[in-house]
């Protein structure tokens, strides 16, 4: 039987895209993976031009940054990218899915060819050389062409909705009579305004001069990508020229803590489609930034921003990371508006409120929001849809929700139950707890000011108040407490579930509190109380001594009976008179003493429950242990206990055939449900390993026979019953 890679790669070849699709999500194969012959998927799919299922391929190395598989070359060291395979064939089609990935298309073979020398050699393909040339972006001029030889009467710049409308209504002019040329003429002059106007703001200032290596560079190649990678001097500033650089359309700026903003000159980019500005100190983003609206990756994690109201108009954002920085809210981001949004990464944030324009997003795959300030989850998540979302991270946030907490720790399927339970349970429109978070900030700073104000005015007043509120407090407790149980239920019934618990929460420590203040009063009075008798008895008790009774000569006799009475007396005299109050630190050491008697009861209650609980699972493990031995003696009597699968399930049965390995079984299976028994990841037969506490679980798909596999157990009897038993629950 073929292995996993060679279904993936003869999928590849056929364009079978569940069976690619499932390869490299679920298979674990790479669009780098190799044949016999050192080509890789992606040169299988180019040479062959099976552009869908190379499109797929693309589509996974974009998302798991993996781009330089698309520069990789073949394994017979002649230095072939999958580029130059589809060049050398003349497939348009692969050529422009590997162009828009990203692919390199300067880079030489060892013969010294590009991917265009290929086109023009080999494939006799002119048109297609000068695309590759291009880096897969159509020509201004031929368009511009085609566009006059097309219409005549075309506006400059004008996009292609705006020229269908304006047709439209030449249309409905013509039909009238000639009544709406006027309007087509007016519209036409309208579009050679506004751009008279956009060439004036752009022209205005000419192109400085560079500074810096780097960006000379770039502005004399004309390149598609600029990398920034220096730290700045103090007062040094970023190299404006790089903002006239019309020809970019990746931008990567790494200068360290220096750079906290970016200057207005970055809205020249007009054809900017990846902005990388990670790993600096930004404070806040410049307005400028909303006239790029090519922008489709915009990479700002690591910095200090707080608020994002600078994209709110940057409507074709298709990938969004702002990790590590200080955002309080998205909802200055308009994010409803972002339709075609695919990635939104806000980790290691302060945000308070989950976004609830977020189920606006219908082309959402990644939402992650961990280690945030969330503690609820609005009803529109439930508008997103399961089969788009594959991730959706919440870790690290103080959730309130417990169901919510135990799926994020323990469910496979987190985000088709998460989004199932919110759509049923969670509430829609929940009140913005960060509200304006500049609005907030402001208030913070005058109420700071004020602190010390009030503090001050705090200090004279408290020794006067102090006495009427601790009154007051008292009647609020008493009016509480006070209250007869109609008017208290009257008063309950108008509350939300959660209201009640509180309230009566809260009636409960009140009632509470107040008999801890009236036992200690009563204390209080009967220690002074104690203390007052006490002091009267010794001052009584000095004055009245009997010299005759308490005088300590002997007694000359011998009655015994004398000597006895003479002993009773003394007795009496020693043994004290009054009450006896205990001091603070006899009280405490009296408190500690019933702490420690608490204590040593509880630790004593919890061995007595731990040594009931170890006796239970001893009684289990004896009883499982005797069952091991029932199965071992019945099948000891006709044969050697084995498995059979038939009619969509395991059976157990006995064979007489010797195994191969001591306790164990091998069973062959259709290949049909190997997917099943292996689950998602794996994650049904490791569930099955585990539970049934098996040595080994595993299938061999090259054994078994044509169109079969082998399914291979091993353990005592006990556990391969069990895992028998979860099989045939999974499938």
């Amino acid at each position: 039987m073929s292995s996993k890679k060679d279904q993936f790669l003869t999928a590849c070849r056929n364009q079978k895209l569940d069976t690619v699709r499932w390869g490299i999500n679920a298979g674990g194969q790479q669009p780098s993976s190799r044949d016999e012959n050192g080509m890789t998927a992606l040169m299988i799919c180019a040479s062959l031009n099976k552009h869908k299922a190379l499109q797929m391929l693309c589509d996974w190395t974009r998302r798991a940054r993996m781009r330089e598989q698309l520069d990789l070359t073949d394994g017979n060291g002649d230095g072939v990218t999958a580029l130059m395979m589809a060049a050398k064939f003349g497939h348009e089609e692969s050529c422009s899915e590997l162009l828009d990935a990203g692919c390199d298309f300067k880079v030489k073979c060892g013969r010294g060819k590009t991917a265009a020398d290929y086109a023009r050699a080999e494939g006799k393909n002119e048109k297609l050389a000068r695309l590759i040339e291009r880096g897969g972006e159509e020509s201004e001029e031929e368009e511009e062409e085609g566009e006059e030889e097309e219409d005549a009467n075309a506006v400059e710049g004008e996009t292609a909705t705006q020229r269908s409308k304006r047709k439209k209504k030449e249309m409905e002019a013509k039909e009238r009579g000639g009544g709406g040329a006027a309007v087509a003429a007016k519209e036409s002059k309208k579009g050679e305004s506004k751009k008279d106007k956009d060439e004036e703001e752009d022209d205005g200032k000419e192109a400085p001069e560079p500074k810096w290596p780097e960006v000379k560079k770039a502005m004399k190649e004309k390149a598609k990508e600029l990398t920034i990678s220096r730290k700045l001097e103090d007062g040094e500033e970023l190299d404006l020229a790089m903002f006239y650089c019309s020809s970019v359309n990746t931008l990567k700026i790494e200068c360290g803590k220096s750079l906290t903003s970016l200057p207005k000159e970055i809205g020249k980019l007009k054809n900017l489609r990846v902005l990388e500005c990670e790993g600096n100190k930004l404070e806040a983003l410049p307005e400028e930034l909303s006239k790029l609206q090519n922008l489709e990756i915009l990479r700002l994690g690591r910095n200090q921003i707080k608020d994002l109201s600078a994209l709110k108009k940057m409507n074709n954002l298709v990938t969004l990371v702002v990790d590590n920085n200080r955002l309080r809210t998205l909802d200055d981001f308009d994010l409803g508006s972002k339709s075609r949004l695919i990635t939104l990464s806000a980790n290691n944030n302060e945000i308070v409120d989950a976004p609830s324009d977020i189920g606006k997003c219908t082309l959402l795959t990644e939402i992650l929001l961990n280690k945030n300030n969330i503690e609820e989850l609005p009803g529109e998540w439930g508008e997103l849809k399961e089969k788009k979302v594959r991730e959706i991270d919440l870790d690290d946030n103080p959730i309130k929700d417990s169901k919510i907490k135990k799926m994020m720790g323990k469910s496979d399927k987190f985000v088709k139950e998460l989004l199932t339970y919110v759509r049923k349970n969670c509430k829609t429109g929940l009140a913005k707890k960060a509200g304006n978070a500049v609005k907030s900030s402001k208030k913070k700073k005058e109420e700071s000011e004020d602190e010390d104000e009030e503090k001050e005015e705090k200090e004279e007043k408290k020794e006067e108040t102090t006495g009427d509120a601790g009154k007051e407090e008292q009647e609020e407790q008493d009016g509480d407490v006070s209250e007869t149980e109609s008017e208290l239920e009257e008063r309950m019934s108008k509350m939300s579930k959660k209201e009640k618990e509180k309230f009566k929460r809260k009636l409960v420590e009140k009632q509470a509190e107040k008999a801890r203040k009236v036992a200690l009063e009563k204390r209080l009075k009967e220690d002074a109380e104690n203390l007052k008798r006490m002091e009267e008895l010794v001052i009584s008790g000095a004055g009245n001594n009997d010299d005759g009774e308490d005088s300590d000569e002997p007694i000359d006799s011998d009655d015994e009976e004398a000597l006895l009475a003479r002993k009773q007396k003394q007795k009496q005299k020693s043994k004290p008179t009054f009450m006896y109050a205990l001091t603070d630190e006899q009280r405490k050491e009296a408190e500690k003493a019933e702490a420690k008697r608490l204590f040593e009861k509880e630790k004593a209650e919890r061995e007595a429950a731990e040594a009931l609980k170890r006796k239970e699972e001893d009684a289990k493990n004896k009883a499982k242990d005797l069952n091991a031995v029932k199965l071992d003696g019945d099948a000891g009597k006709d044969g050697r206990y084995t498995w059979s699968y038939a009619n969509g399930k395991f059976d157990r049965s006995v064979t007489k055939t010797p195994p191969k390995t001591e306790h164990t079984i091998e069973v062959v299976i259709p290949k049909l449900i190997c997917g099943r028994l292996i689950g998602k990841g794996g994650a049904t037969i490791k569930s099955v390993s585990e539970r049934s506490k098996v040595v080994r679980v595993n299938i061999d798909e090259t054994k078994g026979g044509a169109g079969n596999s082998l399914l291979v157990v091993q353990g005592s009897e006990s556990a391969m019953e069990s895992a028998r038993m979860l099989f045939n629950n999974a499938m």
